[in-house]
C-alpha cells in the first residue's frame, strides 16, 4: 500500500483522467449506493455565493452556481474532498486508489487511458 497525494489526486480528477465509483458512505442506510459502478470523475467548481437582502433588511446568502455542481452520470468532487485533515489516499495492489474523504466516506478511484 503507496501512499498517493491527494493534490496530485485533485489534479488527475480535475484533467479528467480518473474513473471513480464509491466505496462507502455512511448516509446509504439501506446500502442502494447508486455510485457503486465506475463513472467518469470530475472536479466540480468552486461554489459561488451572493449576498442580498431579503423583505425584512436581513443580509442573506444564496448560492449562484448550484446547477454546476453535480453532474448526473458522473461522480463530482469539491477541492476540499482533497483537503480535508482526517482524509488520506493510498494505491492498492491492483492499482486502483482509495481516496478517504473523512471516516464516513471513501472513494475508489482508477486511471483512464483517455480523458473523459
Amino acid at each position: 500500500m503507496n501512499t498517493v497525494n491527494r493534490g496530485w489526486l485533485k489534479k488527475q480528477v480535475a484533467a479528467g483522467k480518473m474513473q471513480a465509483r464509491c466505496d462507502f458512505d455512511f448516509d446509504d442506510i439501506y446500502g442502494n449506493q447508486a455510485d457503486m459502478i465506475w463513472k467518469p470523475a470530475r472536479l466540480s467548481p468552486d461554489r459561488e455565493w451572493e449576498e442580498y437582502e431579503d423583505s425584512n433588511g436581513l443580509t442573506r446568502h444564496r448560492l449562484v452556481n448550484g446547477n454546476d455542481l453535480y453532474k448526473l452520470g458522473c461522480i463530482s468532487f469539491e477541492s476540499w474532498d482533497f483537503a480535508t485533515k482526517s482524509g488520506w489516499a493510498h494505491r492498492n495492489t491492483d492499482n486502483t486508489i482509495q481516496l478517504v474523504v473523512h471516516s464516513n466516506l471513501s472513494y475508489m478511484l482508477r486511471e483512464t487511458k483517455e480523458i473523459t
